[in-house]
Formats: C-alpha cells, sequence, structure tokens
C-alpha cells in the first residue's frame, strides 16, 4: 500500500477511536483484513480518564499492520493521572517500535492479542496497574531489525499485570523483562 494508503488508515482508525471515547464509551469493531498504517493510534492525553472503549477484531484475521518503527501500532497513554477500562479483543499487531504501547493504563483487558515484528518489544508496559492479558502471544520482536539481535517481547515497569489462560511466548522471543511492579505469569 501507498503512505496515502497508510496514512487514510491511520486516520479512519483514529476518528472511531475518538467518535467511542468522545461518546462516553463504545466499541470499535475491526472487519477481518489488514490495516497497514504509518502512525501510531490509540489515546494519548494528558488527563485522568475512565474510558469504555472496545475494540474488538476478528482473532488472528484482523491486524495492525505498522512500517513505522519510530512509534507504536497501538497505544493508550496519558501523562496526568491514568486512562483506565480499555478493553482490546482480538487483534494482531505487527511492526512499529512497539505493538501495544501502554503508559498509565489501569484496569484494562487485552484478550487474544498477538504482537510480533516490532523493532523494541511487542508489548511494553509501564506504571499500569490492574491489567490483564488472556490467551495474548508476544512473539518474533526485532525483525527486520537491522542489528540481527532479537530484543525481548515483553517490557513491564513498575506494573501489577496479570498474564493468563494461554498467554505465551513465541518463536524468536527472548523473554519478559521485568523492573519493578507485582506481576503474575
Amino acid at each position: 500500500p501507498s503512505d496515502e494508503e497508510r496514512t487514510n488508515n491511520v486516520l479512519a482508525i483514529q476518528a472511531a477511536l475518538d467518535a467511542a471515547f468522545e461518546a462516553g464509551g463504545g466499541t470499535v469493531l475491526f472487519p477481518p483484513g489488514v490495516y497497514y498504517t504509518n502512525d501510531r493510534v490509540g489515546y494519548f492525553i494528558d488527563f485522568d480518564v475512565n474510558c469504555p472503549v472496545i475494540l474488538r477484531g476478528l482473532s488472528q484475521i484482523t491486524m495492525i499492520y505498522s512500517n513505522n518503527d519510530s512509534a507504536c501500532v497501538l497505544g493508550f497513554m496519558t501523562t496526568d493521572g491514568n486512562i483506565r477500562d480499555v478493553t482490546v479483543i482480538d487483534l494482531m499487531l505487527h511492526g512499529g517500535r512497539e505493538g501495544l504501547l501502554l503508559y498509565n493504563c489501569d484496569y484494562s483487558v487485552f484478550e487474544r492479542i498477538w504482537g510480533w515484528g516490532s523493532k523494541n518489544f511487542s508489548f511494553q508496559c509501564q506504571f499500569c496497574v490492574g491489567v490483564d492479558f488472556v490467551d495474548c502471544c508476544f512473539d518474533e520482536s526485532a525483525q527486520g531489525n537491522a542489528t540481527g539481535v532479537e530484543a525481548d517481547a515483553v517490557l513491564l515497569v513498575s506494573c501489577e499485570a496479570e498474564f493468563n489462560e494461554g498467554t505465551r511466548l513465541g518463536e524468536f522471543c527472548v523473554g519478559i523483562v521485568m523492573s519493578n511492579g507485582y506481576n503474575q505469569i
């Protein structure tokens, strides 16, 4: 796809996410297919908020694929307070600096998410409390990285996260890096 097509996908996805956010909650459905992007999508805010938004694809046949290795594929972060109650179900996240970036994202659920092909980490979670990863796969970080060295699959910094019900590391992953926090695997 062209860069213009990727930009149009970013704008369309972000518009749907913004509409759900502005409505005070809702569900954003991703039909089957690959959504090629060239920038991050998600919520990047500077205030405290409850955000009962659900992003839902169809397991292993709905993918957001970013060619931008200096930004995450999908992110939920706030620099002031917390963003709470986000749910993401049945999405593949390919490429980007990280597949999924969480920063001060609390009491949220990520179910059947498959992160792979990111420059740094499949999933990066910082300063999050009560985050549940259910039946997720962290796979093949650093694919396409010129160093040829695989990166760690997951980074947890000062988090309270739970990994359960089939969550696994896929091939070419070094592992999970944890710094502070209380995590249950």
